[in-house]
Order: C-alpha cells, then sequence, then structure tokens
C-alpha cells in the first residue's frame, strides 16, 4: 500500500526508519521503506543495520548519483502506488499519527500531498543561527503559502511517473521548484499540517557554501533552455532576469564585492538578517553572470 523512500547521503537515519516502521506496523497496513544510500562514505554500518528493520531495504549505488537521480531510482524499485518521498534528516518522533494522517490520501490516483516542515527550538544553536533562523521564518511559512517542498511529499506512483525529477541538474538547488510546478500544472497539491522536524541543520559556512552553489546552478539554468521554467519558479531568477536586462547585473557584482565580508559577517553572527541573505544571494549570482 505505501513505499516510504528515503535518500541518504553521509547521514544516520536509523532513528526515523524504525519510527516509521513502528508507525506504520500500528496503522496495519503494506509497506515497505527503501532507503537509497547515494554512494555514503559514513554511517555505513548504521545504514547498512537498516537492512534488518522489518519491512526495509537498502539500495546502494557505487557512485554519488545526486538527489534526482536517486528519487528517481528509488520511485522505479518501489513496490506500491502510493509513494512517500522524505529527507533522511527528517525527525518523526513529535508527529506519532504521521502516518495515520495520510491513510486517507493513500491509494487516490492524481495525489500529490504536503506534510509541511517544522524547525525545533532546541536546534538554535549559534554556528547553526543562519540555517535555523531561514527554515523557522521562511521554510516552515512556505508551507502557508502552498509552496512545494521534496522535504516530505506523498504522491501516487502515476502522476510521479508523469514527471519525474529532472537528473539534469546535477548539483544543488531548484530540482525540488521544478519537479513541484510541474506537477501542479497536472494535479492540484495539496497542503497538510502533517509536519516533520528538519534535523539537518548546517553550520553558518557550510549554509553560505550550499547558497554558492545553489547560485551556480540558477546562472547555468538561466543559460539553458529551461530558462523560462526557471523564471516561474524561482523570485530570485526574476530579480537577475530583470537586473540583466538592464545591463545592471555588473553594478550590482561590483557592490556585492565591496560589501561581502559584511554580509558575512553579519550571516555567520548570534543574529543573521534574512535580508542580507537575500542581498547575499543577489550578489553572488550576478557575480557568476
Amino acid at each position: 500500500m505505501l513505499s516510504i523512500l528515503i535518500p541518504v547521503y553521509n547521514y544516520n537515519c536509523s532513528a526515523l526508519v524504525r519510527s516509521l516502521q513502528q508507525q506504520c506496523d500500528a496503522c496495519q497496513i503494506a509497506f515497505e521503506i527503501l532507503i537509497g544510500n547515494d554512494a555514503s562514505t559514513l554511517f555505513l554500518e548504521e545504514i547498512n543495520a537498516l537492512r534488518s528493520v522489518p519491512g526495509a531495504q537498502v539500495l546502494s549505488v557505487k557512485q554519488n548519483v545526486g538527489r534526482s537521480k536517486m528519487r528517481n531510482l528509488l520511485a522505479d524499485n518501489a513496490t506500491y502506488h502510493t509513494l512517500l518521498f522524505m529527507d533522511c534528516d527528517a525527525d518523526v518522533s513529535e508527529n506519532p499519527s504521521y502516518i495515520a494522517n495520510y491513510l486517507p490520501y493513500m491509494g487516490k490516483t492524481d495525489c500529490c500531498v504536503v506534510g509541511g516542515t517544522h524547525t525545533h527550538p532546541t536546534l538554535n544553536l549559534p554556528d547553526y543561527r543562519l540555517n535555523y533562523t531561514y527554515d523557522k521564518l521562511r521554510e516552515s511559512q512556505n508551507h502557508r503559502k502552498g509552496q512545494f517542498t521534496t522535504f516530505q511529499f506523498l504522491i501516487d506512483k502515476d502522476l510521479f511517473n508523469q514527471v519525474r525529477f529532472d537528473e539534469g541538474i546535477t548539483t544543488y538547488g531548484f530540482e525540488d521548484s521544478f519537479f513541484g510546478y510541474q506537477i501542479a500544472q497536472l494535479s492540484p497539491i495539496a497542503y497538510i499540517n502533517n509536519p516533520l522536524i528538519h534535523k539537518g541543520m548546517r553550520s553558518n559556512k557550510a549554509y553560505l557554501a550550499k547558497i554558492d552553489e545553489l547560485c551556480a546552478t540558477l546562472v547555468q539554468l538561466y543559460a539553458s533552455e529551461q530558462k523560462s521554467t526557471l523564471l516561474q519558479v524561482s523570485k530570485l531568477a526574476r530579480y537577475v532576469h530583470y537586473l540583466y536586462s538592464l545591463r545592471l547585473h555588473g553594478l550590482v557584482a561590483h557592490w556585492f564585492k565591496a560589501h561581502k565580508n559584511h554580509l558575512v559577517q553579519n550571516l555567520c553572527s548570534p543574529t543573521p538578517h534574512l535580508r542580507n541573505l537575500d542581498l547575499y544571494k543577489l550578489g553572488t549570482a550576478c557575480s557568476l553572470l
């Protein structure tokens, strides 16, 4: 009845998998949990030990294939037609009715349901303050605004296969936005209150490194045939496009070079301002054009 699909890269998701297995058993449903080990080099013992969890399987690849291809691979190997995708750094412990809350949607065709994200106060640590602040003030609020996320969502397999994740996007960013946009063209997406906690906080410097990668992906897509879709799904891309069309991107890049250190200093401080993060993204993207 339910295939739970969890891509994993260098993360110990043992607690998540065991909690999901217990909830599925309690709901008395047929289920499987497929863990996609994307060539991890860490936590291999913990990942392989999940083979002993009833209903769980570990699918491993020898070379890192990225999030899009791994998600497609897991869907291809799923036995059931209701797919529940989730990131490996999710935590279900504070939502004991998580699986039960999805039961009314299981087995429905043309079904896509997003459960939401919750940021736990215990993760509010100084070295991770930027990631925490963004998750709390932006990511958690996006669900209320009807903005799709791949952190955790339920979808009918036939609907999934009409779109699938774009394996041409091999670097970080936008594969989730593209997927959600294309699904929405085929079927309404339901947003329900069934959140999981996002535990995988990145350090301030690691988070900014991911932002750099995101901006590089944006510029790559902007120069490709996928530009029109990018402009539909990304407000940042639309700002970049506006500046580029007015030939002002160079001026923004020059400003960013002069002020980057100041922005980084604030973003890595105990009180990061998300407006500065927006400026950091815009300046980085314009610098790469």
